[in-house]
């Protein structure tokens, strides 16, 4: 199967490549070529299996059937609700009190087509985007002063 292997770093992709594989050995060595650039001493490592929702236009292509088929959560008419999952390997990342930034990520999620692969680079973006990083902050500064 193909899978479609991303690297974000601070709110943006800085690659993007389709590599065929079995899921597990994609992962492997996605987390290997991460763990190279590890910095034990200041990050976590940690490899974690997520979720996506997304809005597919019905009918599905040949293609996007024997890639989404499984993941099917709602049906319509028009368009079908798929949760899509995604691996995300963090190998840059700090933990400020309560809260937990990742610098850099790689993301594995099954290649499906542009549109979808748009929408996972989207994700994969928002997870290191500094801007959340300053949003929870404010938040968590918010609730104590509420307390």
């Amino acid at each position: 199967m193909k899978y479609l292997v991303l690297r974000s770093e601070l709110g943006k992709i800085v690659s993007s490549e389709d590599v065929e594989g079995e899921l597990k050995q994609v992962i492997i060595n996605v987390a290997q070529k991460a763990m190279s650039e590890w910095n034990e001493l200041s990050s976590d490592f940690s490899i974690m299996k997520d979720t996506v929702e997304i809005v597919v236009q019905l009918p599905f292509t040949k293609e996007q059937y024997m890639v989404l088929r499984n993941y099917v959560k709602e049906k319509g008419q028009k368009e079908a609700v798929v949760e899509l999952p995604v691996y995300v390997i963090s190998f840059d990342n700090e933990w400020t009190e309560s809260d937990y930034f990742d610098r850099k990520v790689y993301v594995v999620a099954p290649y499906v087509d542009s549109k979808v692969n748009g929408e996972i680079e989207q994700y994969a973006m928002q997870l290191t985007n500094p801007e959340k990083k300053g949003a929870e902050e404010e938040e968590s500064e918010e609730m104590e002063e509420e307390s």
